[in-house]
């Protein structure tokens, strides 16, 4: 038995931004696409090409089949129709897409899932997995949300991530800035990442989201992005403000 101690981190308790039935609470966004095909039960997936290659690459190795699709130069997807029994990944790029510009698009498909990775406030989307990925907005080590109808599914089988052992970029970026030997622990951290299978989320990233104030993030965000919207609107050669309004939290 062990006697004596020392004094542990401590946050605050019961700020989760989702919680509540048909959830999964999984290592990261990618992961969380290929959970998603899971529970819609599609071994076909149609993906956009303007999308991180990272998504693709790790479909592939769960032996997703993927068809990719354009985009329009308003983001909607150049695609009518896609096969049966596959499924639709739409991406709310940048996060700037209000909610009733994702549900028209995820309208005119049967099955779909809403990459909100770049998202992580939008509104999740009724009768759609809704994938939201964690480390984007907030300073964690790992994590992604699935949710939707019987998005638990599968869960128990499987196993938790660990990720203390590749954090410590969190806590050098305090004391010593975003550079030098800070990025290179934070390219540790990726490279885990890459070479992880599908996961629950760490008990590490769970404890720092149930402690995070998400209205600060939400409101800094929102003045940054009206900051660089007055600052290059009018050079900006595609309009971002099309289908944004106030259900939106961008990423950058």
């Amino acid at each position: 038995m062990e006697i004596g101690s020392f004094i542990e981190m401590q946050f605050p308790r019961g700020n989760e931004y989702y919680t509540g039935d048909h959830i999964a609470r999984l290592n990261s966004g990618r992961a969380g696409i290929y959970h998603a095909a899971r529970c819609l039960g599609c071994h076909t997936v149609y993906l956009p090409y303007y999308q991180c290659e990272t998504v693709g690459n790790f479909l592939k190795k769960k032996n997703i089949n993927i068809i990719y699709y354009y985009i329009n130069p308003d983001f909607s997807p150049k695609i009518d129709s896609i096969e049966p029994e596959s499924c639709m990944v739409i991406v709310n790029y940048y996060g700037i897409f209000g909610n009733d510009r994702i549900k028209e698009i995820a309208s005119r498909f049967k099955k779909v899932i809403i990459d909100n990775s770049q998202a992580f406030f939008s509104k999740p989307i009724e009768g759609a997995m809704n994938i939201y990925s964690a480390r984007k907005f907030m300073g964690v080590p790992d994590g992604a949300y699935v949710i939707g109808n019987n998005a638990d599914k599968y869960s128990d089988e499987y196993n938790s991530d660990y990720s203390s052992d590749t954090s410590d970029f969190l806590l050098k970026r305090i004391e010593y800035g975003c550079e030098g030997k800070t990025y290179e622990s934070r390219m540790k951290n990726e490279k885990r990442i890459d070479e992880s299978d599908i996961k629950l989320m760490s008990k590490l990233t769970h404890t720092i989201l149930d402690g995070t104030d998400y209205s600060l993030i939400k409101n800094k965000r929102r003045e940054n992005y009206s900051t660089a919207s007055m600052l290059f609107n009018d050079i900006n050669l595609i309009n971002p403000n099309m289908y944004y309004d106030d259900t939106c939290v961008p990423m950058v």
